[in-house]
């Protein structure tokens, strides 16, 4: 069976890149040829390698600085690579070429990440709803993201696409419930891509060597306040080590003693792995810290908040978000042993449900 993957993929941020890789890997272990479809426009390129068109000073410093600092030049290189080796199809430059004559799969499958946001409307997401496909093609999604419920348009024509589909799953619960209610094809809820994979198999494809020797606070996020700042330096404060920073921002936006801006997937992997806590308001950065049993805290984001909260949901983990740097102590005592066990028994589901539904369906 020959798969046709349709996710985010060629983006700089290691959340996607990372969910592709993974189901990849998960779909080809159990047999079936994949590739992704390989839609990554200019403008997606051009704002992977920092040049934008600068109109003010401040913008040409900014660009300046980008263009020529060799750390991220070699996180640009980090991510390329990455990205390189992923199975890729064709490349197509905008979704109009594509959709105008699309690939011929037997099952085209959209994966997770945010494919399914609606808060720029229907149009601007239709490429991963595939109602441009022949009446004939075979089409599934696995842990499909709507990113958020509130402020999207277009849900019915969605919802009327989605119709479509032979099977349907996403990742968050919320958004599940609500395309089962509004399409009346059932929408299962299992875990995130990178959340099929195991520590030790996702270790594979990292350095041994830790990249920062040392026990020290990992922080991944785009927060600015001062109440996050707090948080973290309590948490520097009660272990006794160093705060290391990674975009985020491309210049820390806090006092950090060690800031990695060269960083790709494989690096984002290894920085929390040999982690002694993890800090983030990021669900990847959330998912990778239960992958890897870490102490972690949670930070509430608003934009981001409806997909974190749904898989502390789910493994039962709302004791770790923290709001203020009150709540660091009570968290950094909790036992993660029944987070563990609980993301064994999803991710031997969502496992079961691949096995069921895409492969031997």
């Amino acid at each position: 069976m020959k798969i046709g993957l349709y996710t985010i993929h060629a983006s700089h941020n290691v959340g996607a890149m990372l969910q592709a890789f993974a189901l990849v890997k998960v779909l080809r272990g159990k047999g079936a040829e994949v590739e992704l479809v390989n839609l990554y426009t200019l403008s997606e390129e051009t704002q992977n390698h920092h040049k934008t068109k600068a109109t003010f000073f401040h913008d040409i410093a900014r660009d300046l600085y980008m263009l020529t600092h060799p750390q991220i030049k070699l996180m640009e290189k980090h991510f390329d690579e990455f990205h390189s080796a992923l199975p890729l199809s064709k490349r197509f430059f905008s979704a109009k070429e594509y959709m105008s004559n699309p690939n011929l799969y037997d099952l085209h499958l959209v994966g997770s990440d945010q494919v399914w946001n609606l808060q720029k409307g229907y149009e601007f997401s239709r490429f991963y709803f595939l109602d441009y496909l022949p009446a004939s093609a075979v089409k599934k999604s696995y842990a499909s993201s709507m990113g958020t419920t509130q402020d999207i348009y277009g849900f019915d024509e969605a919802a009327k696409a989605l119709m479509s589909f032979s099977k349907l799953s996403m990742r968050e619960d919320l958004a599940s419930k609500i395309v089962t209610e509004k399409t009346g094809i059932y929408c299962a809820h299992v875990v995130d891509p990178t959340l099929l994979l195991t520590d030790e198999e996702w270790s594979q494809y990292i350095s041994r060597e830790p990249i920062v020797k040392g026990r020290y606070v990992f922080f991944y996020g785009v927060n600015t306040d001062s109440v996050t700042w707090k948080i973290v330096c309590e948490a520097k404060r009660l272990e006794g080590c160093k705060i290391v920073g990674y975009p985020g921002p491309l210049r820390p936006q806090y006092n950090f003693d060690k800031f990695i801006l060269a960083g790709g997937p494989k690096e984002f992997i290894n920085l929390i792995k040999n982690a002694t806590v993890v800090i983030t308001s990021s669900f990847h950065g959330l998912a990778f810290s239960i992958v890897y049993n870490k102490k972690f805290i949670l930070l509430k984001n608003s934009k981001r908040a409806e997909r974190m909260e749904s898989l502390v949901r789910l493994l039962d983990a709302e004791d770790h978000i923290a709001t203020s740097e009150k709540d660091v102590g009570r968290i950094l005592s909790l036992n993660n042993g029944a987070i563990s066990e609980k993301l064994l028994r999803e991710r031997i589901a969502s496992l079961k449900w691949i096995d069921n539904n895409i492969i031997n369906d």
